[in-house]
């Protein structure tokens, strides 16, 4: 992908989104699916300024589209991501988001393979990324206009991972905790005024046992509220 503007690399990010359309459909049987890609790319530097990328998959069935999760990149295999809120009964396409603050790069993608739930029987292997159609371009917003919460990265993980969030306003009260399943409160990991922007906080369970966990932001007393899962696996 090239940019003409800005000339040189900017910390400003920027993203393309690509569809790749499936011949055959695939049945999502669990809620637990997974996936493992595998990639390379280029990751150049302009004046000194290093062009990280971020990844990120969607999935779609017919006018219907999940949100972005985004996909651990260690190297040049990106490690089995587990998407625990699809909420699709079968996908016919692919959504690819590239991301970052780069003039120019360059991404192939080799494979994405399909598996029923972690440790499970390979429901399909998607290749030939070269036929997706772009859907958007753009620069994203340096101010953020709305509350989000993103999946934690990694995921699963071990022991440990990163839990972003964005607000919009300066002088917001943040809350952020950790649960079992059992609603047990596992640990604060926020609670304080934060200002205007994207936030990021690691949370390290090695003292835990493998297994899903939630975390919740409580943003403004109330004004946002936002719940979603992670998965410790030792």
């Amino acid at each position: 992908m090239d940019r003409i503007s800005p000339s040189v690399a900017d910390p400003s990010k920027y993203y393309a989104v690509f569809k790749k359309e499936l011949k055959n459909p695939i049945r999502v049987t669990s809620s637990l699916p997974q996936l493992w890609t595998k990639y390379s790319h280029t990751v150049p530097g302009v004046n000194g300024f290093f062009e990280a990328i971020q990844f990120s998959l969607a999935f779609g069935k017919k006018d219907k589209k999940t949100e972005f999760y985004g996909v651990s990149s260690p190297g040049d295999i990106w490690r089995p991501d587990i998407f625990s809120s699809i909420s699709l009964d079968s996908i016919d396409c692919i959504y690819v988001k590239i991301s970052g603050g780069f003039k120019e790069t360059a991404v192939q993608i080799d494979y994405i393979t399909f598996v029923e739930y972690p440790g499970g029987p390979t429901i399909s292997v998607i290749e030939d990324f070269e036929d997706s159609t772009v859907t958007d371009v753009e620069m994203e917003s340096v101010v953020p206009t709305s509350y989000s919460l993103s999946q934690n990265y990694p995921n699963p993980f071990n022991p440990s991972t990163t839990i972003s969030y964005v607000i919009p306003l300066n002088d917001n009260f943040v809350s952020l905790k950790v649960f079992d399943l059992l609603g047990r409160e596992i640990e604060t990991l926020v609670s304080e005024e934060k200002s205007v922007g994207e936030h990021s906080v690691r949370f390290d369970g090695s003292h835990l046992s493998s297994g899903m966990y939630l975390y919740q932001i409580n943003i403004g007393h109330g004004q946002f509220v936002q719940t979603k899962k992670m998965i410790l696996v030792k």
